[in-house]
Formats: C-alpha cells, structure tokens, sequence
C-alpha cells in the first residue's frame, strides 16, 4: 500500500522540530493522496502519547470541509522511535486511516488492517 505525501506536507512534517512531549496533528487530502498537515495542540503534553484539542480538531474539520478535503490521517512525534506503540494501536482502531509518525531519525507511515502494516510514502 502506497500513500502519496504532497512535497509541502513532506516539508512541514520534517520542520517539527522535538521537544519534550510529542506533537501531534491532522493529515487532509482525498483518497491516497495527502494534501495538507495541520498541527494541534497536544493537551496531554506528554513524552509518551498524545490527545488531539477537541476545540482546534473541530476548527480543522470545518477549514478542511471549506477546501473539500477529507481527514486522512493522523501524524505524531515519538521521542525515540517511528514504531506505532500499543496506544497508538488502540488509538487506530478507534481513528482509522494513515498514521504518520516521527522520530529524530526517521518518517514512517502505517495503516491498521488486521495488524499493523507500514506502507510506502511516496512524495510528490
């Protein structure tokens, strides 16, 4: 499974810059393609899992209707490692559709099927 990254997206998702808590956001675009990321606040601010702001989310929704784009995903930071954690697994089952996580070193992508599949990022 592939998933196309728009060279905007790919940009600002390798400009987050880590710091102590993980940072989090939105992935907009439609089907395979992703078109825009929009970071929101982690009101957990922890090192070791992420909530996405109810209130900046729904602003999200409403500025990605507007444009016609659809949510498609989900992006984070990881402190140590690109590797889904059992939260974010439980956290995909629960938002289904691309799950795009940092590290210092690396950009993954993953999708739950019937377990956890990395799949290819293609940039654009």
């Amino acid at each position: 499974m592939k998933f196309k990254i728009s060279r905007d997206v790919w940009d600002f998702l390798r400009s987050v810059e880590q710091k102590d808590f993980e940072r989090c956001g939105l992935l907009f675009g439609r089907g395979d393609s992703v078109l825009q990321a929009i970071e929101i606040e982690n009101i957990k601010k922890s090192p070791v899992e992420f909530e996405l702001s109810p209130l900046e989310s729904l602003k999200a929704f409403e500025e990605a209707e507007e444009k016609n784009l659809e949510v498609v995903g989900v992006w984070h930071t990881h402190l140590q490692n690109a590797v889904p954690s059992a939260k974010d697994i439980r956290g995909m089952r629960n938002f289904p559709g691309l799950w795009i996580i940092m590290s210092r070193k690396e950009i993954r992508g993953y999708v739950l099927e019937q377990e956890v599949v990395e799949v290819e990022l293609e940039i654009l």
